[in-house]
């Protein structure tokens, strides 16, 4: 509320799916304007779950990824190739042998090199404010 009492307004930010359905929602307090850097980066990474990677805090394009928790170290060694991923030594781990998969293993951008001028569109995902 302002100084006087009054409900202030807040700025949201939607990624929409194709079937209409929110990918992700960034809210804003009225004192602080939308961070259009932040929403690409918010497509840019949506964009890359089609290729089985999710991206990690901070993350900007062409920055590694995380291969994603559900894929086995077999099924990533399919997807990205032989050593195509670097396992992250976790102390939970360590005294783990024959994992079939690995908590925290990291794959380089599977769209690095790519230029998309028109990435939201191709994704089919939009952007609403």
């Amino acid at each position: 509320r302002d100084s006087v009492g009054m409900p202030m307004t807040v700025r949201s930010a939607y990624i929409l799916k194709p079937d209409k359905t929110i990918a992700a929602m960034i809210t804003y307090p009225a004192c602080l304007g939308r961070n259009f850097d932040e929403i690409l980066r918010a497509v840019d990474g949506l964009q890359r779950g089609k290729a089985g990677v999710a991206c990690p805090a901070n993350w900007r394009p062409g920055d590694r990824c995380i291969v994603d928790f559900p894929l086995t170290d077999a099924q990533a060694d399919e997807k990205f190739g032989q050593g195509g991923f670097d396992v992250v030594e976790l102390p939970s781990e360590s005294e783990k042998k024959n994992l079939k998969k690995h908590y925290l293993r990291y794959t380089k951008d599977p769209y690095s090199g790519e230029v998309d001028d028109n990435a939201a569109g191709s994704s089919g995902l939009f952007f609403c404010c």
